[in-house]
Formats: structure tokens, C-alpha cells, sequence
């Protein structure tokens, strides 16, 4: 009994841990990478908890990329579904991503789509 008891605590407990990982993902990130000119360049994730997100390049209040992501554990799954810098023909983004209070941080595991993966396959994003 008291195994079984155990386990059904388990269970329970590694859905909190999945939920609240979501959670902390949703919202609102600026990533900002500078080129070697020393030009600085800005751009909006935002996370949503129905597993979608959103893209705004430059920081100008227009969405460039719309898309769809799963979760599975360190992993995040993502894929462009619309918008004007989308990539196309559904390719697929695997990312191990790391997140606390303030930071999200997603290193490439693979991705099929040129450019999405960020200066050397990780992207770092600040919490807006």
C-alpha cells in the first residue's frame, strides 16, 4: 500500500513540476544580440499557454512569426505556422531550454530552418 501510495505521489507531483514548468515559459521575452559592426538587434518572444507563440523582429509592434510548441521535458518543440519571416514547409526546432524567474535560455538540439537557432544555436532571452 504504502508503495502505491508513493507512486500515485509521484505521478502527481511530476505533472505539478511539467505545469509549472508552462508556467514559467509563458509571457513575454526580448532577446537583443549585437553584430560584429556593433549594431544591436531586438526581438519579442511571447510564449502563450495554449502552446503557441509569437515573434516580433525589431521590437516594432508587428508580429513577423507565428507558430505552435510542445514541451517534453528539458525540450521545447517548436514550428513556425504563419507570418512573414516564417519558416517554411513546417520545419521543426528542438531546443534544450533552461528557465528561471528572469532568463530563458534555448540551445539547438536540431533544427531544420537556416537562421532560427540564434548566434551559435543558443538564444538568450530576458523577461519582460
Amino acid at each position: 500500500m504504502k508503495s502505491l501510495i508513493f507512486t500515485f505521489l509521484l505521478v502527481c507531483c511530476a505533472g505539478w513540476s511539467l505545469q509549472a514548468q508552462a508556467t514559467e515559459l509563458t509571457g513575454d521575452w526580448m532577446m537583443s544580440v549585437t553584430n560584429a559592426e556593433g549594431e544591436t538587434f531586438k526581438a519579442q518572444l511571447t510564449l502563450k499557454d495554449n502552446n503557441t507563440y509569437l515573434v516580433d523582429l525589431g521590437m516594432d509592434g508587428s508580429i513577423n512569426v507565428r507558430g505552435n510548441y510542445t514541451l517534453e521535458g528539458d525540450q521545447i518543440t517548436i514550428m513556425d505556422t504563419g507570418g512573414d519571416n516564417a519558416c517554411a514547409d513546417g520545419k521543426v526546432g528542438v531546443y534544450k531550454y533552461r528557465v528561471n524567474a528572469t532568463e530563458l535560455l534555448m540551445t539547438m538540439v536540431s533544427d531544420d530552418c537556416e537562421g532560427r537557432s540564434g548566434p551559435e544555436g543558443k538564444m538568450l532571452f530576458t523577461k519582460m
